[in-house]
């Protein structure tokens, strides 16, 4: 068992889904920034309320949802072949952990008419590398105990106890590795934000891309495309 990262993870960034346009007074883009930070990570989108007009709370919790069950998808599921308890399940984890994450937005500045940057302090989080670490010390006891014929005799019978074991094996990792996590040095990250062609402001997918690799230690663990 390995934990899977992709090179690029702007797909299932939120800020593909959620733009802002009509905002209530001149735009702010420091507060553009902290409202996508807390929907993304905190699942509040208390703050989106606050400076966008034309976007309801039943909308940026579904986006929500999406995020998380995406980022479980692609991360998590989609290796283990869980099935939708499992699924449902790590999606509760990973809000947890996702709450854990410290950022401050601290500075902004005008680049142009259409552009801001926006400067991020973030304190990355090891809980994946960890996790990834726990699963491969796992693999390898999990294999000594299908070469000493542990599991049943049939095939089939086999097959579904050592799925069972996995799926159930690698939750409660990832459970024990937010549990030990640790915080590594506070750095910060600019992200630009612009305005696009229908007139609505967005994230730089490669800057908030960054961001989310950095904060949680997800460039340690790359190993696709």
């Amino acid at each position: 068992m390995k934990l899977f990262i992709k090179k690029s993870i702007a797909f299932f960034l939120i800020c593909a889904m959620f733009s802002l346009g009509g905002c209530k007074s001149s735009f702010n883009s420091l507060e553009y920034v902290e409202a996508i930070l807390d929907l993304s990570f905190q699942g509040d989108g208390t703050k989106a309320l606050q400076v966008e007009e034309d976007v309801e709370k039943e909308d940026l919790e579904e986006t929500y949802e999406l995020f998380v069950t995406q980022f479980v998808e692609d991360y998590i599921a989609s290796g283990l072949d869980a099935d939708d308890e499992y699924r449902e399940l790590f999606g509760k984890e990973i809000k947890k952990i996702f709450q854990t994450m410290r950022y401050h937005v601290k500075t902004g500045k005008k680049i142009d008419e259409n552009q801001y940057e926006v400067t991020v302090e973030i304190t990355p989080q090891d809980v994946f590398v960890r996790y990834n670490e726990e699963l491969a010390a796992d693999s390898k006891k999990m294999q000594e105990k299908i070469e000493s014929g542990f599991y049943s005799e049939n095939q089939e019978e086999k097959e579904e106890q050592i799925q069972r074991e996995i799926l159930y094996r690698s939750l409660e990792l990832l459970k024990i590795a937010a549990s030990n996590s640790e915080y590594s040095e506070t750095e910060e990250v600019n992200l630009r934000v612009h305005k696009n062609d229908d007139g609505k402001y967005e994230i730089e997918e490669q800057d908030l891309s960054e961001l989310v690799v950095k904060i949680l230690k997800l460039d340690e663990l790359i190993t696709g495309n």
